[in-house]
């Protein structure tokens, strides 16, 4: 089992079959992860924008005040 691994040399072999893999034998599964994971990547991408958005009013904001 361990030459199998090493022969896939790096992991992106392996990020390519285990999802292929996980889809064909338990789709249950693989669904409520791929829920999970779009709406952790939802969550994610929304607080960047929020967190970026109060970043460029307090920049902006500072930037118009008069020294």
């Amino acid at each position: 089992m361990n030459d199998a691994l090493q022969s896939l040399g790096t992991p992106e072999p392996l990020a390519l079959v285990a999802p292929l893999w996980l889809a064909t034998n338990h789709p249950l599964v693989f669904a409520v992860l791929l829920v999970v994971i779009v709406l952790a990547m939802w969550w994610i991408t929304w607080t960047l924008f929020r967190f970026l958005h109060a970043l460029w009013r307090r920049v902006l904001g500072r930037a118009q005040e008069p020294a």
